[in-house]
């Protein structure tokens, strides 16, 4: 057992006995089951809510967009952001909702891809963010404008 020698009441808390090993998961616990599914997040609501598209919804082409509620401990661990790639479980009762059980780190996205359980063009959306200020032109003349007049 570790010996806390420095510190006091608090301190015992912070002891290396109490520090939580990285765990790092096979490729058998990354792989969706029959109930889960892979989730792209599309858009963040709040109050750890995210709503985004099922694999199997993209491979047949349908768009339609679900809810996905995270749980207290991925809420506190994990930080989920647009454009994230995590595994849900679906559920039987409420087909509009899904629940979000792992978040996909880079390198467990790049092994999935290269495995074939996931197309390399779902896992890397385009960003519709990154495009949006890609049809306004700037008109830079040097005309004056008349503000009354418009």
């Amino acid at each position: 057992m570790v010996k806390n020698t420095t510190g006091g009441k608090k301190m015992k808390n912070k002891a290396r006995k109490n520090l939580n090993m990285v765990k790092t998961l096979k490729y058998e616990d990354l792989q969706a089951t029959d109930e889960q599914d892979y989730f792209i997040i599309t858009s963040v609501c709040g109050g750890g809510r995210y709503k985004g598209i099922l694999y199997k919804d993209f491979k047949n082409n349908n768009s339609t967009e679900r809810l996905a509620i995270t749980s207290g401990r991925i809420k506190r661990f994990a930080r989920i952001k647009q454009s994230c790639m995590v595994l849900v479980s679906i559920r039987d009762f409420q087909e509009e909702k899904v629940d979000i059980v792992h978040v996909y780190a880079a390198d467990e996205i790049k092994l999935l891809i290269n495995k074939g359980d996931v197309a390399d063009n779902f896992a890397k959306p385009s960003d519709a963010a990154d495009n949006i200020g890609a049809e306004i032109e700037f008109n830079n003349s040097d005309e004056e404008v008349d503000f009354a007049n418009l």
